[in-house]
Order: structure tokens, then sequence, then C-alpha cells
């Protein structure tokens, strides 16, 4: 197949480089993440000690019931850690009552 003499290909708007995300993306990812291990090591923390099955009415020996136990486990830790992840992000981020005063009050005087 070949192309008509005038074609000429369209110039795309768009660099090829991966674009990056906003610093809102990047708190929120790294929430994710930090929750994520932290939530990996507390399930298997809280499950090298306490056998789920007995407390849950599954069989000892029944397997998927125990794995579903585990994941409802690592869940609840996310949800958790997320959590407190979110919190100290938000609180990170959020600028303190002094700081804002001393902002607004700087802006408000006039130079001579």
């Amino acid at each position: 197949m070949s192309r008509p003499p005038d074609f000429e290909p369209e110039v795309a708007d768009f660099d090829d480089r991966p674009r990056e995300l906003s610093s809102r993306g990047r708190v929120w990812f790294t929430v994710a993440w930090c929750s994520f291990l932290a939530a990996s090591v507390a399930t298997m923390v809280f499950f090298a000690i306490v056998d789920p099955a007995p407390y849950a009415g599954a069989a000892p020996d029944d397997g998927p019931a125990r794995m579903t136990l585990y994941g409802v486990g690592f869940f609840f830790f996310w949800a958790i850690c997320a959590a407190a992840a979110a919190l100290t992000a938000f609180m990170l981020t959020t600028a303190t009552p002094a700081s804002r005063t001393c902002r607004d009050g700087a802006a408000g005087r006039s130079r001579n």
C-alpha cells in the first residue's frame, strides 16, 4: 500500500514521555503504597500469632475459609493503615495557624 505523494503524517500534540503525576496524585499513591506495606507486615505478624479459623467457626483443615479470613484481615489492616497514612499526609500538607497568620500578615503590609 503506497501513500499519496502529498501525504504528510500528522504531528502529535504530545510528547512520548510519560506524564508526571500531580502533587496530589503523588501524595495519594504514596499513602496507598506505604499503607499496603504496613498492612502486609501487620498481617504477617498478626496471623503468625493468631489462627483465625477457631474464631470464625471454620474447620481447622478448611483451606478456602482460612484464606478468605486472611484476605479479610489484610484488607482490614490496609484500611486502618491507609486511614493513618492519609491523616498524616493531610496534617503534613495543611498549614498551621501560625504560618497562615505570618503569610497573611506579611502580604498585607506595604513596603515604604
